[in-house]
């Protein structure tokens, strides 16, 4: 019931389906650069890689981080 996405804006949308099929959508924002990759790790928890060389937990319901991990010296581009 849940899609992410994001890109050049630096930002992270997490669209969710209603029950009638209709979308809602919910912006997260944190990053400096880029956003090159999210994925979810629950429905709670959803983590992003950017081009700011960070990549972050975020709690899904609250659209606010929950941990920033700044140890690249490069751009994070994928998460596994």
């Amino acid at each position: 019931q849940l899609i992410a996405c994001g890109g050049l804006d630096n930002l992270c949308t997490v669209y969710r389906r209603g029950a009638g099929g209709e979308f809602s959508a919910t912006e997260m924002a944190s990053h400096d650069g880029f956003l090159s990759c999210c994925r979810f790790l629950s429905e709670q928890q959803l983590v992003t890689a950017s081009g700011d060389s960070t990549c972050i937990l975020w709690d899904v319901a609250t659209a606010k981080p929950v941990s920033t991990f700044a140890e690249h010296k490069a751009d994070a581009m994928f998460l596994s």
